[in-house]
């Protein structure tokens, strides 16, 4: 939780990239439309207290919610479904090498974890922000 909050008092924007199937299976045991729809509430709670701008991206493998697409989220957070093939773990590794601002990730995933630091992002476990939001 600290880390979250932490990450909220950077004094430079940044692009926070949230591996959403990741933290909601951690938020409440599932993938289905509530908890996505929780947490990206709570990432647009978090955009707004943030000292600076921030550009919440959240990754969802589309595979496990193929109904929903790519779009604009509540409080301008974007939610980005995977392409058919890709899963969430590629999009955010592929992402994390293309973004060329200061870059935050959330995930507990290993491979998007050291895949996402060998980019120079400053990554935060998933349960971190699941505390964070059980914590308001």
């Amino acid at each position: 939780r600290n880390a979250v909050d932490w990450l909220a008092r950077q004094p430079r924007p940044f692009t926070l990239l949230v591996d959403g199937y990741n933290v909601t299976f951690r938020l409440s045991g599932g993938p289905d439309a509530a908890a996505r729809e929780r947490l990206n509430e709570e990432l647009s709670r978090f955009k707004l207290r943030a000292k600076t701008p921030v550009n919440v991206v959240v990754v969802y493998d589309s595979a496990i919610s193929p109904e929903v697409e790519t779009g604009a989220g509540p409080g301008g957070i974007w939610l980005r479904y995977t392409k058919l093939g890709l899963t969430a773990d590629d999009e955010i590794r592929r992402l994390a090498a293309e973004t060329v601002e200061p870059l935050a990730v959330v995930s507990s995933d290993r491979e998007v974890r050291e895949g996402s630091e060998q980019f120079g992002a400053i990554v935060i476990w998933s349960e971190a922000l699941v505390a964070w939001i059980q914590g308001r």
